[in-house]
């Protein structure tokens, strides 16, 4: 990637952060069945423990972008 955007954004009850890149992009499903990688399985439990959600939008060729947002009450969150 040339560019990278990493935004930090509060609104009331919820925090979501996004990260959005013009690089090559990646095939979703394939990146998520592979072993030698665990980095959007672990953002996603990550939030689902803390009561969010992630998202990824990404096509190969055309760059990738990633949202995870995070309710800021621990009422919401998974016990661990």
């Amino acid at each position: 990637a040339r560019q990278v955007s990493v935004q930090l954004r509060c609104d009331g009850n919820t925090a979501e952060v996004s990260i959005v890149d013009d690089g090559l992009g990646f095939d979703e499903r394939s990146a998520r069945r592979q072993a030698d990688g665990l980095g959007l399985i672990s953002i996603q439990e990550r939030a689902r423990i803390a009561g969010g959600t992630m998202c990824v939008v990404t096509e190969v060729g055309k760059g990738s972008k990633i949202k995870v947002r995070i309710p800021l009450t621990r009422e919401t969150a998974v016990p661990v």
